[in-house]
């Protein structure tokens, strides 16, 4: 008779187990999709954040297209921000905030939507992150 109370404990204990091994099997912890909305393709964008061991490049992005940038970071830090970098035509460093706040073990969805690059080569974008707590 014990052994009938247990099983379902114990089968609803491995489900729990299984369902958490499985949550973080995509392999990264911030998915950042980059919108480029202008006639122009986009180069040289990285994206870095404190504790880096380096820049993260990001693939040129063509005219009218999108594209994903997967990051799972590995260095050992607490409290953090992420930045989009690129440099104008006039040299200048830009620095955009993709996010604000995170730490070690957050997961984010982070999207870029970039509407306009100026003849200085200065972009236009808003940014909007999703951010979870695992």
């Amino acid at each position: 008779m014990r052994k009938n109370k247990l099983k379902p404990i114990i089968i609803f204990l491995s489900c729990i187990c299984l369902i958490s091994s499985c949550a973080n099997r995509n392999g990264y912890d911030f998915l950042i999709i980059l919108k480029n909305r202008t006639g122009h393709k986009i180069t040289g964008l990285t994206i870095s954040y404190e504790k880096t061991t380096k820049e993260i490049s990001v693939p040129d992005i063509p005219p009218e297209s999108t594209v994903k940038v997967k990051i799972k970071p590995t260095e050992d830090f607490g409290e953090n921000s992420m930045y989009l970098n690129y440099k104008d035509n006039n040299g200048k460093i830009h620095r955009e905030i993709l996010l604000g706040y995170f730490e070690k073990g957050y997961k984010a969805l982070i999207h870029v939507d970039i509407s306009n690059m100026n003849i200085q080569g200065v972009i236009k974008m808003k940014v909007k992150a999703d951010l979870n707590f695992y």
